[in-house]
Order: structure tokens, then C-alpha cells, then sequence
């Protein structure tokens, strides 16, 4: 099979499922992304063909005639883009091709599409589109609700990275300067009002009262009422905005839970990365956050937008270590059973596949 892969960035899933398919000798891969992308370079390293390449709009004319050369170079049997811009353009790029290749797509929401906007028949209700991956059964069904073929779909959750693994909890919490004995609260993401935040800095209010909790939360915040809510007095010296960190993902070693009390989630990157890790996870029960943790199995799924409901189950965690253990432990057998790479690509050329067939 021969395969472009087109992306505007790439994050740990993809590189390493450009990674297997390179490796597969059934697979000819050629990649497109910008050499902005901190991963262009290991692409490279690992012997991918990756040609630099920048999306800039849904009608991006320069980005139609690379890809036009590139298609009308390669025969490629399948191209794979990653966005909403890079499928537009390739499947611009596809039109007059008497032998045109099979185009799949991704959706990473929740959100439905409309039949009166243009944009969406440029991409996901556009009649060349062969294969869409959907992030979660929550993104599947509302494209099938939007109306896309339902042949068309496919859900192919993400998969943990396979390396970055945690630190010593006591190492990063002497960095944090928090107490080893300390009940940890954590949250990564950016810091936007669709995240619920200020739900989770709600939930400490209820708790104020508890003086051993900590409140980490990393991200940019891009929330105004979160500062406000972060300097209340009754949370003294008790909550850290860390901001933006690309160590994100090694700071979860200092959390007892990792908490996602979204308002919307197509799945809940985070998190998973977090359950690898063997922490406890708390999510609002929205989106596919409920695919990836099973309520009282893994962790615990609570109402969104309901502080006294979060607080009551950040306190049970922490006043029943055993509970939380056992969930922490059932996590991280589920992510690396159900959420690896293995799956992830296996999943994909399954879609490839289906793809194929429909075109």
C-alpha cells in the first residue's frame, strides 16, 4: 500500500503510527508536516521520507499544487489527513484524477457538523471522503448524526505514548515543594472555560476545610475567572497554576488523582496518560471520558458542572487510599491493554482497508 500521511503538527500517537507503518514492509509511507513540529526531526532520524509542509487555510492554493504534485508523483493508494484543513486541501488537491486515491480523515470532537455550512462539504460530507477515524463512539455517532455514512466511520481511540514515563513522585514533588504526606489534586490542559476548571477550583472551596489537599494545575490558562478563584483566601497557599509546561506529562507522578471536569471532551488525552501512569482518575461524566474510564472500575465519573459532586468524590478518594489504589492499578492495566499502539495502528489500517474498499 502506498500511504501519505498529511499533518499540520504531530503528537505522540500519530509519530508512532507513522513509526509502525513505516516499519511494515507491505507499507511505502511518505509523511507531510511542518518543520515547526518538534518530531520532524525524529521522523527523519528514523529513515520516515517526511517533506516539509504547512497548511495554512481550508483553501490554501499553494498547498493544493504541492499536494497535486506530490499525488500525481506518488499513485499513493490511501492519503490520511489529520485535520479539517489538510482534508479540504487533499481532497481539493484529488479533483481531475482519473485514478484518484482513497482519502481518510480524523475528527477529535464532539461536535456536530451542519449540512448548510460550506466548510463542511469540503471535508467531512464531501462525496470523495472514504474513511473517517473517530475519536470516541460519542464523535461517531454525532457525525452519524451529521450525516456521514456510517460505513464511513470508524472509532479509533488514541494510544498512550510508549515512552516518557513518570518520575519519582518524590522528586517532582521537592521540585513542587509539596509535603511528601500531602493529598495531591491534579489537572492538565489548557486552562479554557469548555474544561471546567473553575469547576474543579469550586470543588477546593467545598473542601477548604481540608488543609492537607494541594490543587496542581498545569496549562495555560486562558480562563479569566481561574486567577480570581485560584487567589481565594480560604485556598491560601494551597493551589499552583504552573502554566504551560512540556514536561506535563512527568508532573503527574506528584498527583494521588488527576481530575478532567470538562463541560465537552472527545476523549481525554490527559488522563490517559495519566491512568498509564498509574494515577487515579476523576472525569465529568461528557463526551467519550466515559469510554475511557469506567465509573468505579478505573476511577470515578461524576455529573459535569456540579462542584459538591466533585468535592464528594475527591473526598472519598482521599479518605480511602485502598479504593483509589485499586482503581489506579485497574487504569493502568486498561490503557496499556485497550489504548496502546499496537491497537491504535492495527485499527487504523483496518480503516485504510475500509477505505479502499469504499472508493
Amino acid at each position: 500500500m502506498k500511504l501519505l500521511l498529511v499533518f499540520d503538527g504531530i503528537d505522540e500517537s500519530e509519530m508512532h503510527l507513522a513509526l509502525r507503518l513505516h516499519q511494515r514492509p507491505d507499507i511505502d509511507l511518505q509523511v507531510f508536516c511542518s518543520m515547526r513540529c518538534r518530531r520532524f526531526p525524529q521522523l527523519q532520524a528514523a529513515g520516515v521520507s517526511v517533506s516539509q509542509f504547512r497548511t495554512r487555510a481550508k483553501l490554501d492554493f499553494n498547498a493544493i499544487l504541492r499536494l497535486r504534485r506530490r499525488l500525481s508523483e506518488g499513485r499513493f493508494d490511501v492519503v490520511h489527513a489529520f485535520t479539517s484543513k489538510t482534508l479540504a486541501n487533499v481532497l481539493l488537491a484529488t479533483t481531475g484524477f482519473s485514478s484518484k486515491p482513497s482519502v481518510v480523515g480524523f475528527r477529535g470532537v464532539i461536535d456536530r457538523i451542519h449540512r448548510w455550512d460550506p466548510a463542511s462539504w469540503l471535508t467531512y460530507l464531501h462525496p470523495r471522503l472514504s474513511g473517517l477515524a473517530c475519536i470516541s463512539n460519542c464523535t461517531f455517532e454525532a457525525m452519524k448524526a451529521s450525516g456521514v455514512a456510517p460505513e464511513k466511520l470508524k472509532t479509533i481511540y488514541l494510544a498512550s505514548a510508549e515512552n516518557g514515563a513518570l518520575a519519582s513522585r518524590q522528586v517532582v514533588r521537592r521540585e513542587l515543594e509539596i509535603a511528601d504526606d500531602a493529598f495531591v489534586v491534579g489537572f492538565v490542559g489548557n486552562i479554557r472555560p469548555v474544561k471546567g476548571v473553575d469547576v474543579l477550583l469550586r470543588a477546593a472551596l467545598e473542601l477548604a476545610h481540608c488543609n492537607d489537599i494541594r490543587w496542581v494545575l498545569v496549562g495555560a490558562v486562558r480562563d479569566k475567572n481561574i486567577v480570581k478563584l485560584a487567589q481565594d483566601p480560604r485556598l491560601a497557599g494551597r493551589v499552583q497554576l504552573l502554566g504551560f509546561r512540556s514536561d506535563a506529562v512527568r508532573l503527574q507522578a506528584a498527583f494521588d488523582i488527576c481530575v478532567l471536569p470538562s463541560r465537552k471532551e472527545g476523549f481525554g488525552k490527559a488522563i490517559m496518560e495519566a491512568m498509564r501512569g498509574g494515577v487515579c482518575p476523576v472525569v465529568s461524566d461528557v463526551g467519550g471520558l466515559p469510554e475511557l474510564v469506567r465509573h468505579q472500575r478505573d476511577g470515578l465519573v461524576v455529573p459535569p458542572d456540579d462542584p459538591p459532586a466533585l468535592a464528594a468524590a475527591i473526598r472519598k478518594l482521599q479518605q480511602q487510599p485502598e479504593l483509589r489504589r485499586t482503581y489506579a492499578d485497574s487504569a493502568a492495566r486498561r490503557i496499556a491493554e485497550h489504548f496502546n499502539i499496537d491497537g491504535f495502528t492495527h485499527d487504523t489500517l483496518q480503516l485504510y482497508q475500509q477505505a479502499r474498499r469504499a472508493a
